[in-house]
């Protein structure tokens, strides 16, 4: 947050006087600040604490007026923690019942209160993903609900938005984002025709050809009757590519 701290000579010295200050203990790998010194009010000075507990940052100032010099001055600054959230990855299929409680993504366990809204305007083949909220109507709800739904046969990605807020402090943290991969229907068809012929016993080769969704795909075959003795049974399967061996006569669905 940025600081503001305009100093005043207190003593009745008519002649100008000039301000030195320093920030001299309580900076860390966690509590920074873009300026550590300078001269005159303090007005451009920005502190940022990203731990996970309040912070005190000391400093000193300095006063002269022409060759003399005043008691040096010590002040405080309290900083508040802002929470710090972490990007989160969702994928699913063609469907995602969405149910993200976002304070177990806040990396310092700042306790926050959210703002967030579904980045960028609809895509024609997601249903579902601004679940009524954009930039200028956030949702304030804690747990990220909605219902995903990729009505194409083609990854699509829907992203949401998120700016958390703690609690204690009101000290605002970065946005961060939940994305969403769906990736879609995934249809196949068999290279041999509906209809097909084999001998009680022998054997043919099926391939299945995936359409849609992104892969490497995997195949899981299955034999149903549907008229007479007729069944049937795989072999080994490959990248699609399985041996089917029947028996029996009648008709099976595969």
């Amino acid at each position: 947050d940025d600081v503001f701290v305009e100093f005043a000579e207190t003593s009745g010295i008519e002649i100008e006087t000039e301000f030195a200050w320093e920030i001299v203990d309580g900076l860390s790998d966690e509590v920074t600040a873009n300026l550590t010194s300078g001269t005159g009010n303090i007005d451009e000075l920005q502190l940022s604490n990203v731990g996970g507990s309040v912070a005190t940052v000391m400093f000193t100032v300095d006063a002269t007026s022409g060759a003399c010099a005043g008691d040096q001055q010590t002040f405080s600054v309290i900083v508040n923690p802002e929470p710090v959230g972490d990007d989160e990855a969702v994928s699913g299929c063609s469907v995602i019942e969405l149910d993200v409680d976002l304070q177990t993504l806040i990396d310092n366990d700042v306790a926050s209160t959210f703002s967030w809204y579904f980045v960028g305007s609809s895509n024609a083949l997601l249903v579902g993903q601004d679940s009524g909220t954009d930039v200028d109507n956030p949702s304030a709800s804690s747990t990220l609900l909605a219902t995903v739904v990729n009505n194409s046969t083609q990854p699509q990605t829907a992203t949401y938005r998120v700016t958390p807020t703690s609690e204690d402090g009101d000290c605002l943290g970065d946005s961060f984002d939940v994305i969403v991969s769906l990736f879609g229907d995934v249809t196949v068809f068999f290279s041999t025709p509906d209809g097909t012929t084999v001998c009680a016993g022998d054997s043919i080769q099926l391939q299945g050809l995936p359409s849609g969704g992104s892969g490497p795909y995997s195949f899981n075959y299955e034999v149903t009757p549907l008229t007479g003795t007729a069944t049937g049974s795989f072999g080994a399967q490959d990248n699609g590519l399985g041996e089917f061996r029947g028996t029996g006569e009648g008709t099976v669905e595969v």
